[in-house]
């Protein structure tokens, strides 16, 4: 793991010599780090020497360019008495090096004892301060180093001041022993319910995130909730990510604590909480989205996020943005009487390559027309004028957009994160036999299935 040592250099550390029987640290006093580095196939540079043999790989392994005085101070009168050579300087210069990272002595290795290794990958981008790459400056590094000290700490675990052993107060889990690779992490992600209504999407969450326990202070960091929502046409007016396409509407965070804008959640919180058939969760918050267009999509999401940890310099965490995300269509609510509020079909009349529908490999079978005011249950059979069956489909309280194209194309991956209003259900304009339908005037008729009552409708297609 990349640890940063009295010498001022990462190196991968050995975690250490174990005795398998009684799980002892067994480590010499003299247990060291060190850093070479060799020009490939060139025994004759007098510095960066290629070993030649076995001696001077050990000598290599043992004595580190990180010991020379020339490695901290170039230009102190050790390192001028000497080589009076700037190593960092050289070694940033460009060339075809090999690295060597060694640890040791191991002075007592019994059989069966075991050595665990621990190392990381750490990665950044360059931080931009205006110079070339060539330049390799502290403030370019920066994210780096930071990177590298987050993978240490993360090795640390328990083991907060890295010495070794369980000191005062690290035991966090009470197991007895360091528990190492812990990493900071945010709160859990909210419990989170999502209801399209017309017009209008309700964003419900529970306050399970409250009792996220940090993993290395073992404390209650919870701090807030945020919630993100779509544009309007997100999904078809170019190339969907909702990683990016998420937005931030709204932020709650504690209130009194004097971090981030204090809110406090009065504004969201429920008198009572909400429980939904078939789920026992229960439902603290509610945050409504109004002024929403019925049968666009929505991507809505809500995340909760922590203090943070000054000491360790860690900023906020917040939970994934795209764990809990759910697909949203606004529209009308199941009809319980047809007579007093008829249903129909939008757009009427349709025009082929409507903007909603976007582009896709699939264009004549990813079309979406939407029939909206629909009973709870009910058969929708679609005919021509003169009564040719067209198609038919059966609507009820589940129906999540799976039976078209045009959701598996621009809606979720998963048909159960799409969220509709229970009175509207989308028809892709093939017929039963998966053919382009003609323009013209089409009829429609609604069967409700609980009460037999019938409702005849028509609409237009026009290309």
């Amino acid at each position: 793991m990349g640890a940063e040592d009295k010498y001022g250099f990462h190196h991968p550390l050995v975690d250490s010599a174990f005795n398998t029987v009684t799980n002892q640290l067994v480590l010499d006093t003299n247990f060291n780090g060190e850093y070479n580095a060799w020009v490939f196939n060139n025994s004759s540079q007098p510095i960066f020497f290629f070993p030649g043999d076995d001696n001077q790989r050990y000598a290599k392994m043992g004595n580190g360019l990180n010991n020379s005085p020339c490695w901290s101070d170039p230009a102190g009168p050790a390192c001028q008495g000497g080589t009076a050579q700037d190593l960092q300087a050289l070694l940033n210069a460009s060339g075809n090096r090999s690295d060597l990272l060694s640890v040791g002595p191991f002075q007592k290795f019994e059989p069966g004892d075991e050595i665990k290794i621990a190392f990381a990958y750490v990665l950044a981008k360059k931080k931009v301060d205006g110079l070339p790459n060539s330049a390799n400056t502290p403030a370019q590094r920066e994210i780096l180093v930071d990177n590298a000290l987050w993978a240490q700490r993360a090795y640390n675990g328990e083991d907060a001041n890295f010495n070794g052993r369980l000191d005062a107060g690290e035991d966090k889990d009470g197991n007895g022993v360091i528990t190492r690779f812990i990493l900071p992490s945010p709160p859990d992600i909210p419990r989170t319910r999502i209801v399209a209504e017309n017009n209008t999407i309700d964003v419900y969450w529970g306050k399970n995130s409250e009792n996220s326990i940090d993993p290395i202070t073992k404390n209650k960091d919870y701090e807030g909730y945020r919630v993100y929502l779509t544009q309007f046409g997100f999904d078809v007016t170019g190339v969907p990510n909702l990683a990016e396409d998420l937005k931030l509407i709204a932020a709650y965070d504690s209130a009194g604590n004097n971090l981030f804008f204090d809110t406090g959640f009065d504004s969201i919180r429920l008198a009572e909480p909400v429980y939904f058939e078939g789920d026992t969760t229960p439902y603290t918050y509610r945050y409504r989205i109004s002024n929403i267009q019925n049968g666009w999509q929505y991507a809505v999401s809500v995340t909760a996020f922590d203090r943070g940890n000054q000491e360790t310099n860690l900023e906020s965490l917040e939970s994934s943005i795209l764990a809990n995300a759910k697909r949203a269509f606004a529209g009308t609510p199941a009809n319980p009487n047809m007579a007093a509020n008829e249903p129909y079909v939008y757009p009427n009349p349709y025009y082929f390559g409507a903007s909603w529908e976007g582009k896709s490999n699939f264009q004549e079978e990813s079309r979406k027309l939407t029939f909206a005011n629909l009973p709870e249950r009910c058969d929708v059979r679609i005919f021509t004028v003169a009564g040719d069956f067209i198609d038919e489909f059966t609507h009820d309280q589940s129906y999540n957009g799976s039976d078209i194209r045009w959701f598996r194309t621009f809606g979720a991956e998963v048909p159960e994160d799409n969220v509709f209003s229970g009175g509207e259900h989308s028809w892709d304009l093939l017929s039963r036999d998966a053919q382009i339908i003609a323009r013209g005037l089409y009829m429609y008729s609604v069967k409700d299935l609980d009460t037999g009552e019938m409702f005849l409708g028509k609409f237009v297609i026009i290309k």
